[in-house]
């Protein structure tokens, strides 16, 4: 009889409490305001949430964001999606930059002409260019491989860059030792992931000192530039497997 008592009464206090309340959709609770919630008295600011950075450690521009905010794109870190460099192949330190990021003037460096340096640079600052991540190697037989992705607002904005970077059968502005360049016909469309956008180019003959291939890819807020050349020549298979490659980690 206890028992049953208890239950009612409490029955009762329950209904009595959720009568001051508005009605909730079943199986959910109903979230509390920043005023109502006695931990989060921040006027809904979760900036100053964060822990402090402990003393000695080093800051992390990078997850800044604008004002303490980040972006979806900032999120996704640029850096982790570079392709990773082959086992043995040497390192090339001049693209790590400060905090795995480069600066805009090395990548204009590119470039051969000095106008071209000037209007990229220019074209790259009006669509918001927001991050350039880069890496590089060379491998045992001589081949370089240079890979630049650049990061912007939105594919939107992505979409109207590069139409101001590639042609079908050459890249708008000519990059150092390709002054003369010709679309890549045997790369195989089927090769590149059905999101990315790719257009590949070589040199055309007769060729400099060395070969140079090269590459631009579009995938959703982010351009990819990969670059490889070698003395002599610098074979199809190789060049091809590395844009493929990046390309699966863009898509």
């Amino acid at each position: 009889m206890g028992t049953t008592l208890g239950t009612l009464a409490g029955t009762c206090v329950g209904y009595l409490v959720q009568a001051d309340h508005d009605p909730t959709p079943e199986g959910r609770v109903a979230p509390l305001s920043a005023a109502q919630d006695r931990q989060v008295a921040t006027d809904g600011d979760l900036r100053k949430l964060l822990v402090d950075r402990p003393k000695g450690a080093k800051d992390t521009s990078a997850l800044r964001g604008r004002d303490g905010w980040m972006d979806l794109a900032d999120y996704a870190d640029l850096r982790a999606l570079l392709l990773p460099a082959p086992e043995g192949a040497t390192d090339d330190k001049a693209l790590h930059g400060a905090d795995g990021w480069l600066p805009t003037k090395d990548l204009l460096e590119l470039y051969t002409a000095e106008a071209d340096q000037e209007e990229v640079g220019q074209l790259l600052t009006d669509h918001g260019l927001r991050h350039v991540a880069a890496r590089g190697w060379t491998t045992a037989d001589g081949t370089r491989t240079r890979i630049y992705l650049l990061q912007f607002g939105t594919a939107e904005v992505v979409d109207e860059l590069f139409g101001a970077l590639v042609r079908y059968d050459r890249p708008e502005y000519a990059l150092s030792g390709a002054a003369e360049t010709t679309n890549d016909e045997d790369y195989p469309a089927s090769a590149v992931p059905a999101q990315i956008t790719r257009y590949a180019y070589d040199e055309a003959e007769p060729y400099g000192p060395e070969q140079v291939r090269q590459a631009y890819v579009q995938a959703g807020d982010v351009i990819g530039l990969v670059v490889q050349s070698r003395k002599g020549t610098a074979a199809a298979v190789p060049f091809q497997q590395t844009v493929t490659l990046q390309s699966e980690l863009l898509a």
